[in-house]
């Protein structure tokens, strides 16, 4: 949440504030995640849902926002076209379950 929010839930109006991140923390965290995504794609360079193209995205395939994790067995190497299909955007539209689960 980048701006301060306003929801009407059912205990009545609520008013969210976004926290503030310390930026050193977050470069930290972000390049940890690079490292592993990196490390992933190192060690399953092709798609591992068609295996004929080459891997350019890390799939979680529990999602984090789900209570999934970074363990490598959480993570598939999938090419753009395989990737997208995952999320349900098969024709550009739309989001879903997708053909790998969650």
């Amino acid at each position: 949440m980048r701006y301060a929010q306003f929801t009407q839930g059912p205990a009545g109006p609520t008013f969210r504030v976004p926290r503030r991140r310390n930026p050193a923390a977050y470069r930290a965290e972000y390049y940890r995640g690079r490292a592993n995504r990196d490390r992933h794609l190192k060690r399953h360079p092709l798609c591992q849902a068609c295996e004929r193209a080459f891997a350019v995205h890390v799939h979680h395939i529990k999602p984090l926002s789900d209570g999934g994790t970074n363990a490598p067995d959480n993570l598939q190497s999938l090419c753009l076209k395989c990737h997208r299909a995952a999320h349900g955007h098969e024709d550009g539209v739309g989001k879903g379950g997708g053909k790998w689960g969650a």
